[in-house]
């Protein structure tokens, strides 16, 4: 008797270490990402939408607008605009962020505001081409 209640106890504690250590690893992966977000929204003051985008012609979603600014100051590979949505942290809470971000590229392009030329993403539409020139040079004088 004695035996069989010890048994119930142990497998009731080890139950409760199972919840627990399920509830650490999302509390560790909730810290990871905000992490990454914190680090994103450094990134993001940096890199703003151009001013030339108007309101009706602005993407919905938080990761279309990103994208339009990280892609504002020249062509990037498709691993470079997901390594820095995934950075920001939008990308956190997708099962397949490659997807996401692949979708919201393909909406971007659908919509006239991005092209991938030779593999390389960029901004397109005359409104926006002068904009990139200008926010280029004044943004990265050095590297030009």
């Amino acid at each position: 008797m004695k035996n069989e209640s010890v048994m119930k106890l142990l497998k009731e504690t080890e139950h409760d270490i199972a919840v627990k250590r399920t509830e650490l690893n999302d509390l560790e992966a909730l810290a990871r990402m905000l992490r990454r977000q914190a680090a994103g929204e450094a990134k993001l003051e940096a890199v703003q939408v151009l001013p030339s985008i108007d309101a009706p012609r602005r993407p919905s979603t938080p990761l279309s607008d990103f994208i339009i600014g990280f892609l504002g100051p020249g062509p990037r590979s498709f691993a470079e605009v997901k390594q820095a949505a995934d950075n920001a942290g939008l990308t956190a809470f997708t099962k397949h962020p490659g997807q996401t971000v692949n979708m919201a590229l393909s909406g971007l392009k659908h919509k006239g505001f991005a092209d991938n030329d030779s593999g390389k993403w960029r901004l397109t539409g005359p409104s926006i081409d002068a904009e990139i020139e200008v926010s280029k040079q004044a943004r990265f004088p050095s590297v030009l």
